[in-house]
This record gives C-alpha cells, structure tokens and sequence, in this order.
C-alpha cells in the first residue's frame, strides 16, 4: 500500500528508479492519494496509476473519508480474489533482463485480469 497527499515532487523525480525497485519484487502496490492529481488535465498516467499498474494493482484517489473506507473495501475484496500463476519460458536465460507479459482470460470476456506487466529474469 502506497498512501501519498496528492503531488508527490520527489516520486515525480524518481518514479523509474521507484518502478524498478518494485518491479524487481513480487508485490502488488495498491495506491492511495489525493485527488489533487486528477484534478488536472493530462495526456499520462498518475505516478500512483502507474506504479500500480506495473505491478498489477490499482490506484485510488479518494475525495472524502468514505471513499477511503470504500477503496479499502475495494482493496481487500481484490486480495481475497487472486490467483498465483506461474510458467517457465521455452528460451528461459538467466541473464536478469526485464521480460514484458501479458495475461488474458480467454473466452470470458465478463473477466478483467489485472497482473503485473512484467518481471526481471533471475541473474547468475
């Protein structure tokens, strides 16, 4: 869980290297900021969108206290809800690349599959 107040100026400054940390993990970072950066127009995604959206989470960005009680909600029936899935590619190399996926629930499309877009390959 990421809580931040809004524009967070040192996470805007060092969001790749704050990415590659994360990603370098197994966790899922479910944020939780300030409306403030929805208030403005943009063309990208939040720091919290984005960093939850790499690591198969989701962002909130409550504008009162019981969105909050409701994001939390929202957080903990996702939790309840996961499924762990692994595989070992055919062309497997330890060389600690990032190695991009995508996960899809084929033939459902009522499902939505939220996981991480991505992992680093083990080093030697």
């Amino acid at each position: 869980m990421w809580v931040t107040r809004g524009e967070d100026h040192i996470m805007r400054q060092r969001q790749n290297l704050a990415l590659g940390i994360l990603l370098g993990t197994l966790g899922v970072v479910f944020g939780l900021s300030a409306p403030a950066q929805m208030t403005r127009a943009r063309k990208d995604m939040t720091i919290p969108e984005r960093i939850a959206d790499a690591t198969g989470g989701r962002a909130f960005f409550p504008f009162q206290i019981r969105d909050v009680a409701n994001a939390f909600a929202e957080i903990q029936d996702e939790l309840r809800s996961q499924y762990a899935v692994s595989y070992k590619p055919a062309d497997f190399r330890t060389d600690g690349r990032y190695r991009t996926i995508e996960i899809v629930a084929s033939d459902h499309k009522n499902l939505h599959v939220r996981s991480r877009r991505g992992y680093f390959a083990p080093a030697q």
